[in-house]
């Protein structure tokens, strides 16, 4: 048997406004090519400028991360040639991280954090058959690395890791951290050994995007170098990228060293000293670990599963917390910010920051009235999209009794009807007239015919969801 050892290195794209080091718009879906500057595309006469809010974000991330914070901030210059880099170097931290010597605590082990460092995207590559085409509209993206010292011994725990961090770094709200859009990218350096306290030559996978990804890679390459070793052939220090299709790992280059990339200071960038209080008052803004509010909501009778959910979205848990302020309705608000108010935001611009959480909760009590739960979703979409909630409450507050006598004769029609219902369910337009004519028979006239036929055809399709 072999000793698995394994370091991951995370890319982190910081949600800033601004690039890293120009003053072009951190792209947002935008069409190719359209959000940049001459900075960005290395052209002559123009200096970098540090993004402070990154250097903001570093410094949380390592406090995060309990590492030592460099109180000099510098940056120095990784040369290679690529098409994605038109400079021909990449600004980065190599001789002096923002942060070092940090750890992270995963299954109660802990994990050591190498280094944590700031430096800029490069562009990115879109390869057809014939051609590739480059979109410059991510270079210079604010990144941070995070690089974790080899002590993660098997699969499991490595995905324990990276899911772990990745919640850490969206609960901070440095990022938004979705794998599958590249704002969280992972390296992963995997070396077996049959010394336990010895590394073997490292192999390190690239760019892979999604925690599923991790794992097949990693099993498919423990299990290549393991074939190797047992052959007594030697582990060649190299770069490999994942397949999706064949799950296998595949060779991309031999392993560069550190002297390939030539680096030395970055001559454009001053040296910054930074005041300790300013990192303190950084560090002041720390909000709660991920795992205190875990254990908070399940004090509160919200499963792990909801939770995690929950916590996958700093400005949803944040919300969540100002809502409950004013409603012991914490399950049904819950629900709704997870299911409707997730959907809406997804679909519209919406800024959770400019809703009422005591109007949000408001309304979530109108249950006490017994207003069904539907009624309360379409109200809560209401408020989300600015309407006068209040008004649409009150008239359906004066409606409310005429609305439950309606419901008891829908009621006593439907159960007398059972094949008028089914007939309705079968595409036959006609049985859901038959109905309403039936509830006005019984309701002796007094009944509004098109909010019976509202009511009733919310009835029947409810119970069809149901029955589903």
């Amino acid at each position: 048997m072999y000793k698995v050892h394994i370091g991951v290195e995370i890319h982190c794209a910081l949600r800033t406004k601004t690039k890293m080091f120009s003053s072009a718009f951190v792209a947002q879906n935008q069409d190719p090519n359209t959000s940049l500057d001459i900075i960005d595309l290395a052209l002559p006469g123009y200096l970098p400028t540090i993004n402070k809010k990154a250097v903001e974000y570093g410094i949380l991330v390592c406090d995060a991360l309990h590492c030592t914070i460099d109180p000099v901030l510098r940056f120095d210059r990784k040369n290679y040639a690529y098409p994605d880099l038109p400079k021909g170097f990449q600004i980065t931290q190599q001789f002096y991280p923002l942060g070092k010597n940090g750890y992270i605590m995963i299954e109660g082990q802990k994990i050591g954090i190498e280094r944590v460092h700031l430096e800029e995207d490069t562009a990115k590559m879109i390869h057809h058959s014939q051609s590739t085409l480059l979109d410059f509209n991510r270079c210079g993206t604010p990144l941070l690395e995070i690089v974790s010292a080899a002590q993660i011994h098997s699969v499991d725990q490595a995905c324990a890791y990276v899911k772990s961090l990745q919640q850490k770094l969206i609960y901070l709200g440095v990022t938004q951290g979705r794998m599958d859009k590249g704002q969280l990218r992972c390296d992963i350096n995997v070396s077996l050994s049959q010394n336990p306290s010895q590394l073997g030559d490292k192999v390190e996978l690239k760019n892979l995007n999604s925690i599923s990804h991790i794992r097949q890679a990693l099993d498919y390459e423990i299990q290549r170098q393991s074939l190797l070793l047992d052959q007594h052939k030697k582990i060649e220090m190299q770069t490999r990228r994942f397949d999706e299709k064949t799950k296998t790992t595949i060779l991309l280059r031999k392993k560069e060293t550190q002297k390939d990339y030539r680096y030395f200071p970055e001559p454009n960038l001053p040296i910054i000293h930074l005041d300790k209080s300013w990192i303190q008052e950084i560090i002041s803004r720390q909000p709660h670990d991920p795992k205190e509010i875990l254990d908070i909501l399940k004090k509160q009778g919200i499963d792990e599963k909801e939770a995690q959910s929950l916590l996958t979205q700093k400005d949803l848990t944040d919300f969540y917390f100002a809502v409950i302020k004013y409603t012991e309705r914490n399950r049904d608000v819950l629900h709704l910010l997870l299911n409707d108010v997730r959907n809406q935001m997804k679909s519209h611009a919406i800024s959770l920051p400019d809703i009422d959480p005591r109007r949000f909760a408001w309304i979530v009590d109108q249950k006490e009235e017994n207003f069904s739960t539907n009624r309360i979703r379409q109200w809560i979409l209401a408020l989300l999209n600015g309407e006068s909630v209040e008004t649409q409450i009150q008239k359906a507050k004066e409606e409310q009794p005429h609305v439950n006598r309606i419901e008891e004769w829908i009621r006593q029609v439907c159960d007398a009807n059972q094949q008028s219902i089914d007939d309705y369910r079968q595409g036959k337009k006609r049985a859901l007239s038959y109905l309403v004519g039936q509830v006005l028979k019984v309701s002796r006239g007094q009944a509004d015919p098109a909010l019976v036929q509202k009511m009733l055809q919310e009835r029947l399709n409810r119970e069809k969801e149901e029955a589903e």
